[in-house]
């Protein structure tokens, strides 16, 4: 989905369940991220439902385990992973081991109360896991 698209139905408060972000462009990343926090989470409880991770240090399952929990005192919880390089043909830059099949799970049936937003710092996909 092109990410004007994207930011209009965030605006209209409807929710993807999982966002890929990636190219060159961190301005427009940045201003998405602001963008989905904004109208997806009161400030109130944020802390208490916004999960920000690093790929290189926390291994997907726990981020799924987090994007699969119920929001605490709000409709919705936000889970953002960043340098999600298991979605590029990159080497890995840490020693995490990574079981992405559980990914595939997640898409077949996502927590509708949750979005998961997967930040990737390359220019393009590995087409190959598509």
């Amino acid at each position: 989905m092109p990410l004007r698209t994207a930011m209009r139905e965030i605006k209209q408060k409807r929710f993807a369940p999982v966002y890929v972000l990636y190219g060159p462009e961190t301005y427009l990343k940045e201003e998405f991220m602001a963008l989905l926090r904004k109208e997806m989470i009161d400030p109130t409880y944020a802390d208490l439902n916004i999960g920000m991770y690093d790929c290189a240090q926390t291994p997907f399952e726990d981020i799924l385990l987090e994007a699969n929990t119920l929001p605490f005192l709000s409709d919705y919880r936000l889970v953002i992973a960043s340098n999600a390089y298991f979605l590029t043909g990159a080497k890995p830059p840490s020693k995490v081991e990574h079981n992405t099949d559980g990914l595939l799970d997640y898409l077949k049936d996502p927590t509708p109360s949750s979005s998961l937003v997967l930040d990737v710092q390359a220019d393009k996909l590995d087409e190959r896991k598509n």
